[in-house]
């Protein structure tokens, strides 16, 4: 018990540290076709894994599934078998060495589609290759590189045509890409067997895009072409916000994990530069707690985890409307030899007052060899 005490006074003075430092800013619309100003930015997924879903998007210091790969590249030593990890909107592969572990990640980060008088389609997807060492015993390190691209069409046609498309004589093509030597570092500390340690910062990416259009056809005659303005060609930039997190895992009971994690994301950073102009969505900076627990009863014969948590996750959208959502999660999982899934239940509508409320399911599958 004296263990245990010591270990939770051990947490709270490490929050109240982190909640001191870790302080709010702001900032202010986000290129010409207003309505999208937030969109763009706020539609970005959410990436976790769907153990870390089901306990309260906790996992900075857990770190022991292929999730790790972009949640905390440290914990990528932990994984002692080569693994195949599947769940929307990613993939990992896991190639584990004596001397380091590397991966291999693919994930979507944005697909939306906004349309009112035009249409406006943006996808993001995310490359990256992280690789965890040991420091020490009881210290890992991980570094992770990223490429990013995207794609982006808007199309301003006033009226639909007739097959619910827009006409492409009225489009304009946006493709860019990016990336990052470190998109992000990470450190897993386990200086005694119940409590682990975590650390994750995420660089801001900037995607360099140029666009075209519109594409006028074949209905213009050619002896009209001069009066055709020419096809419009920019060039700018997208930059995708940082966060930074810490975490601390602890084992209550040989069977009883407890996990809290806090994170500060950067939205401030998030804007576009268009012709040399600054665009900027309107985004402020936030913080947020989360705490989760992994329980495995013993009167089972198979070991299936029993999963919980809550988080709350601040509006950062800056305007007179306070969206801010509190989410319960609940997951379990099982693994039958070399094969094994997760699942995940996130819903923000029963402590939530805001009209903004949200149940979110995920599922993983994984192979171990």
């Amino acid at each position: 018990m004296k263990k245990i005490f010591s270990s939770i006074v051990i947490i709270i003075l490490i929050i109240n540290i982190l909640l001191i430092n870790f302080s709010t800013l702001t900032a202010k619309d986000i290129t010409d076709f207003a309505d999208t100003s937030d969109d763009y930015f706020t539609n970005l997924y959410e990436i976790s894994g769907t153990k870390s879903s089901g306990m309260g998007e906790t996992f900075v210091a857990i770190a022991d599934d292929p999730s790790t790969a972009y949640l905390n590249p440290a914990g990528l030593y932990q994984l002692k078998k080569r693994e195949l990890y599947v769940t929307f909107p990613s993939f990992v592969f896991v190639f584990p060495y004596p001397k380091l572990t590397f991966a291999l990640y693919l994930q979507e980060l944005a697909n939306h589609t906004y349309t009112n008088s035009y249409k406006d389609r943006a996808s993001i997807i995310n490359c990256g290759a992280p690789v965890s060492i040991p420091i020490l015993s009881w210290f890992y390190f991980g570094l992770s590189i990223n490429f990013l691209l995207k794609t982006r069409t808007i199309n301003y046609s006033l009226i639909p045509a007739e097959d619910n498309n827009y006409h492409n004589e009225d489009e304009i093509s946006e493709m860019g890409y990016g990336g990052s030597l470190w998109s992000s570092i990470g450190m897993l500390f386990k200086p005694l067997s119940n409590i682990d340690f975590g650390f994750i910062l995420k660089n801001k990416n900037e995607i360099k895009w140029s666009s075209h259009g519109p594409e006028y056809d074949s209905r213009y005659p050619t002896t009209f072409t001069p009066l055709i303005p020419e096809p419009i060609s920019i060039t700018g930039s997208d930059t995708l916000p940082s966060s930074m997190g810490f975490g601390v895992a602890m084992k209550l009971l040989p069977n009883l994990l407890l996990s809290i994690d806090i994170v500060q994301k950067r939205w401030s950073e998030a804007k576009r530069n268009e012709k040399d102009k600054e665009i900027n969505p309107g985004l402020k900076d936030v913080t947020e707690i989360h705490i989760g627990s992994e329980f495995i009863p013993n009167f089972i014969k198979k070991k299936i985890p029993i999963r919980f948590g809550f988080y709350v996750q601040p509006d950062y959208i800056v305007d007179e409307i306070n969206e801010e959502q509190r989410f319960l999660t609940f997951g379990t999982g099982y693994q039958f030899k070399h094969f094994g899934f997760d699942i995940a239940i996130r819903d923000s509508g029963l402590l939530s007052s805001g009209h903004k409320k949200v149940t979110e399911r995920d599922i993983a599958l994984f192979y171990k060899w």
